[in-house]
């Protein structure tokens, strides 16, 4: 993921951050976006999904135990209008796992898949399971 000062400069505020994820998609000219973000990059992600002034650029949003920084709470996240699909390792026991959990749950137009016998890179430990939800979702949009 992007370095925090490289990128940004001497700002990484989340305004900052949810900027340059915008100019990402921009200068790719990237049309109906689906952002799948583990772990670190939810610090990138988040702030972009919940600004508010992107909201035409992305379609749907699959956070896999990102974290998410302290300044975030559920009412973040109940405005959302975008479809998720939340993932989680059942055996995750890191502890943005359980906090992401509870705050990205508030999106309305959500689905929250645990999957089974895997951590924190559940799509590693079962590449096969992540896929198929992986499939299904997109397939929704």
């Amino acid at each position: 993921m992007f370095g925090y000062n490289i990128m940004l400069g001497t700002d990484g505020s989340e305004e900052n951050k949810a900027i340059l994820v915008h100019k990402l998609i921009e200068t790719l000219k990237l049309k109906k976006v689906v952002i799948v973000s583990p772990s670190m990059s939810g610090t990138f992600s988040v702030p972009y999904v919940t600004c508010g002034r992107y909201d035409d650029e992305i379609v749907g949003y699959i956070p896999v135990a990102p974290v998410i920084n302290s300044s975030y709470s559920e009412d973040n996240f109940k405005k959302l209008k975008l479809k998720a699909l939340i993932v989680q390792g059942e055996n995750d026991k890191l502890p943005v796992a359980s906090r992401s959990m509870k705050l990205l749950q508030n999106i309305p137009n959500s689905n929250v898949v645990i999957i089974a016998e895997a951590g924190h890179p559940c799509y590693l430990n079962q590449p096969i399971v992540w896929h198929q939800h992986l499939r299904d979702f997109l397939s929704t949009l």
